[in-house]
């Protein structure tokens, strides 16, 4: 996948949110999570700074899969409060859900033969801008708020 470096540099400034939530989770003590964030941020900025290799492509995903499902499995289980909790649950589903039709409309419009040039490009970028927006910056506001929220 090319990615524009102009897109490309948003990723690591969204990036930059996994680290305020790795600060959340060392207020919360959430130390397991402080580990996985910490390598999710390694994986994250290596992966956005060579966007075009995609060697880290993988490995970013696997991490920030790891992190929601761990989330998603202890901490939201066993520390947020009921309320939180559900919010955690309906804001991850409609991550995931945007996630997964973005990466379904990105790869049909990308094998389309009728759209090339700028109109690939300019999707291509709305593509990344959503991915980044959903994943990103929800997820980790959504985990920091959660997080503090349940006292």
């Amino acid at each position: 996948m090319i990615v524009n470096e102009d897109i490309s540099k948003f990723g690591l400034y969204t990036g930059q949110f996994i680290l305020l939530a790795i600060l959340v989770g060392l207020y919360k003590k959430h130390y397991y999570l402080v580990l996985l964030g910490l390598i999710l941020y390694g994986t994250t900025m290596i992966h956005w700074s060579r966007v075009n290799a995609d060697r880290f492509l993988n490995l970013d995903r696997f991490m920030a899969v790891s992190v929601f499902l761990f989330i998603t499995l202890y901490y939201a289980v066993h520390y947020f409060t009921p309320q939180y909790r559900n919010i955690w649950f309906i804001v991850g589903s409609v991550a995931a859900l945007m996630f997964l039709m973005n990466e379904s409309v990105y790869y049909c419009f990308l094998q389309h033969p009728m759209i090339t040039g700028e109109l690939l490009k300019t999707y291509q970028s709305f593509s990344v801008l959503i991915h980044l927006l959903f994943t990103h910056v929800l997820m980790t506001i959504t985990y920091m708020y959660c997080s503090v929220m349940s006292l």
